[in-house]
């Protein structure tokens, strides 16, 4: 059959509509399900098998041996991690080696979606896992409950994070000094988190910036004990236009404190790696914070400027480097 294209455009609006349908159908027939077994369906993704794993990493280690290091969009592969980050933190870590193999990250969600998971249940470290939500930590214990023996679990802590314990929160559950990797991604006071962070000296840090700042300004949210992103929403707009710190205001604080911005993981919402002066230089040298926005067309920077400009006609946000000069 031939369509002109009147039908075709119409034929694909059907389809379109046909698919939306089952969709909702699929969705409203299986909520009846347990309430795990909806969150893993919801949650599904590819994985990378330990065979495959174990391969992939042979391969880093012979190319890297040759010289050739891989983009980490080439090696971005999602087990539990939300954008891909699972692989990058592998191949890092393959090429970098590991100390101690413990891993702290603040906003862990419910365990099934977080940066330490693959590391925890594939690799073998110990984590720190704190969230400030009883729900999650729950769900998260479940989560691990389900997938592991007693002896491997993470910690598991519910506790509000602020900046004024950070450090205690980490320092009362037995972790000090150097460990492999600190992941933050708490949507708010992340910057203040980071700066008043000392009781650890991660290897490799990675974090979440917030983007739509862009590569030029040094800004923050200003701190606040009892902030919560999503509740500075202003007519609608998105739910993440006020928070958070840009990626040229924790690429200055990383220096201060000894790291190195050497990449992203994601596009839209990317999540930044710095990894410590004197470790893995020759694998991972330092970029600058442009080349972080240097793979986004245009269409994804007009739109950082437009909710940009948004947000700082409605909200406070702090400029480190006049606070940091005057």
């Amino acid at each position: 059959m031939i369509f002109n294209d009147k039908k075709l455009v119409r034929r694909i609006d059907e389809l379109s509509s046909e698919l939306k349908a089952l969709r909702t159908e699929l969705l409203q027939k299986n909520r009846h399900l347990h309430g795990e077994t909806w969150d893993y369906i919801k949650n599904a993704r590819p994985r990378v098998d330990f065979a495959t794993k174990t391969l992939l990493m042979q391969m880093y280690r012979e190319r890297a041996a040759k010289g050739d290091i891989l983009d980490f969009q080439k090696v971005a592969y999602s087990n539990y991690s939300q954008f891909c980050e699972d692989g990058v933190l592998e191949y890092i870590f393959e090429l970098i080696g590991t100390t101690n193999k413990v891993v702290v990250e603040m906003c862990c969600g419910p365990g099934s979606e977080c940066n330490a998971t693959n590391l925890i249940l594939n690799n073998g470290w110990a984590g720190l896992l704190i969230d400030g939500s009883e729900t999650n930590i729950a769900k998260a214990k479940t989560f691990f409950n389900r997938s592991l023996a007693g002896f491997r679990h993470p910690k598991l802590v519910n506790a509000w994070i602020t900046r004024g314990n950070i450090n205690s929160l980490i320092s009362d559950n037995m972790i000090a000094g150097e460990i492999d990797l600190f992941s933050l991604d708490v949507d708010g006071n992340d910057y203040w988190f980071l700066e008043a962070l000392t009781v650890i000296q991660p290897r490799v840090i990675i974090l979440e910036a917030q983007m739509l700042l862009g590569p030029d300004l040094d800004c923050s949210v200003p701190y606040d004990d009892d902030f919560v992103v999503g509740e500075h929403e202003y007519n609608g707009q998105i739910k993440h236009m006020y928070s958070g710190a840009s990626v040229r205001a924790f690429s200055r604080l990383c220096v201060q404190k000894g790291y190195r911005l050497v990449g992203k993981v994601g596009d839209s919402s990317p999540n930044i790696i710095f990894i410590k002066n004197g470790v893995g230089e020759e694998y991972f040298p330092a970029i600058e914070v442009a080349d972080i926005f240097a793979d986004l067309g245009a269409h994804y920077l007009d739109h950082f400027r437009g909710v940009r400009e948004v947000s700082f006609a409605n909200f406070d946000w702090l400029d480190l480097a006049a606070d940091k000069t005057g």
